[in-house]
């Protein structure tokens, strides 16, 4: 038997076994023809609900800014069907390893309780569906569930993919790059909510005016395990992720050995908020009270930037937000020179921006309603920040454990954090060391009604001392 014929007779019983009616290669020329195939095959299958449709890998000229095989398009997935869409790779030399669209204006369209999965026969092991050039939405999801293996979505104009009802969407193994929207998520949109999980993904060099240079996301669930955030950037609020909600609904972001680097909410004007994250304001005409809960587990964030909160994430108005085993370093409150946002401060010229600090992390409650922030066996080595180097809690009941803290700089107060209105505690085995802060308090700044308590134990550097302001207390 040719290896042709065992691949089709492996994916044959793979359809089998997960429910997909099994198809026969399909020789496309243009959109149409993938169409076509579709229909096809659910007209063979009809009374399964769900079918697998094979692609021949196919290719056209690149140069072509309006190439033939666009015609018919964009591809559509009838309401109430379950399609998955795969790439097979042919054994003829002379074309491409990938099936690419290259084409101008929409690329995909999964229409009302649809299911869509763009998939190839080599699985994760090789990117297989590339699209590219949308001069639109690459991908327009209105369906139950979307899931992408292995495939590339760049340059797209207007989002690689916008969710418009909240049906679940997976990316695995996915490269989503150069992608644009202005006003917000410029690879992926959620405007509904929905559980989008991210799997080994890399997001890079996406951008969008603001709300998300990579990912927006209003309510729902947001789930990222491993992959990469490189490069995307907003003018303001989450140059890589955005993610907000009406409160009271149970939104939840969980990340898990992900790495956010050199993303950045920065506009030269002080407004920008999470270099790397944010998780707050109102988007879609909501009250907009913030995410409800976060977690960050064993993740990196290193040489973000932002203009004033939270250089890596800015969370406003949460329940509870939760770090641990992550590492901070280098995450900049605009370090740009000349630019002195005390001044600014001073003199009214802030607008109503967040407060500047946080070279790290800025989170902030609501009144009445404090953030419950949990930092454990995590570290903080050389951000920056006006107020607070590292960290910069308003209104939040803070537990700092096990934590590392080290030259980290602040241009006011609090070389490595900076409590205002937040209780907070620091535990017998957390140690400051190396920080500076040009006004004073090297390792911490507790004001206003702060209650700050520092077990005995916790390790603090020659300079690393403690303020106390405006009736602050220390036990």
């Amino acid at each position: 038997m040719s290896n042709r014929s065992q691949r089709l007779l492996r994916l044959a019983c793979l359809g089998t076994l997960f429910g997909f009616a099994a198809s026969s290669c399909h020789k496309v020329n243009n959109l149409g023809d993938i169409n076509a195939a579709i229909g096809t095959e659910l007209e063979a299958h009809t009374g399964t609900g769900q079918v697998l449709v094979e692609i021949c890998q196919f290719s056209f000229n690149w140069e072509d800014q309006n190439p033939p095989r666009c015609e018919g398009g964009p591809i559509t997935i009838p309401d109430n069907v379950n399609v998955d869409l795969r790439c097979i790779i042919t054994d003829d030399p002379h074309l491409h390893t990938r099936c690419a669209v290259h084409c101008p204006g929409t690329h995909v369209v999964v229409e009302n309780d649809a299911s869509l999965t763009l998939s190839h026969e080599d699985g994760i092991h090789k990117r297989g569906w590339v699209f590219n050039n949308a001069t639109t939405t690459s991908v327009v999801f209105k369906g139950k569930s979307l899931t992408a293996d292995a495939v590339v979505f760049k340059n797209s104009h207007k989002s690689a993919i916008i969710s418009k009802k909240g049906g679940d969407m997976t990316f695995r193994h996915c490269l989503l790059k150069n992608n644009y929207h202005p006003g917000g998520g410029g690879a992926v949109r959620a405007e509904k909510g929905g559980v989008v999980k991210v799997i080994d993904t890399v997001f890079r060099d996406n951008s969008a005016d603001k709300f998300g240079g990579a990912i927006c996301q209003q309510e729902g669930h947001l789930i990222l395990q491993g992959g990469h955030f490189l490069d995307n950037k907003v003018s303001q609020f989450g140059g890589a992720i955005f993610f907000t909600s009406e409160g009271e609904t149970g939104a939840k972001l969980e990340a898990n050995h992900v790495a956010f680097w050199s993303n950045e909410a920065h506009n030269h004007h002080a407004t920008g908020a999470g270099g790397a994250i944010a998780l707050t304001v109102d988007l879609f005409g909501t009250s907009g009270k913030g995410v409800d809960y976060a977690t960050f587990t064993d993740c990196k964030f290193g040489y973000n930037l932002v203009d004033a909160g939270g250089a890596a994430i800015f969370a406003q108005g949460m329940k509870e937000i939760k770090v641990s085993g992550t590492r901070f370093e280098h995450n900049d409150q605009n370090t740009e020179p000349g630019h002195d946002h005390r001044r600014e401060l001073l003199e009214g010229q802030m607008g109503d921006g967040p407060m500047p600090g946080g070279g790290a992390m800025y989170v902030a409650g609501v009144a009445g309603s404090d953030t419950d922030v949990e930092i454990v066996r995590s570290k903080f080595h050389k951000n920056f920040g006006e107020f607070g180097g590292a960290l910069f809690a308003d209104h939040s009941v803070v537990s700092v454990q096990n934590t590392g803290c080290w030259q980290n700089d602040a241009h006011d107060f609090g070389g490595c954090m900076y409590f205002l209105d937040s209780p907070a505690t620091i535990d017998a085995d957390s140690r400051f060391w190396g920080n500076n802060a040009i006004e004073g308090a090297g390792a911490a700044l507790a004001a206003d009604s702060t209650s700050l308590m520092v077990e005995d134990g916790a390790t603090f550097g020659l300079h690393d001392d403690i303020h106390l302001l405006n009736g602050a207390t220390m036990s």
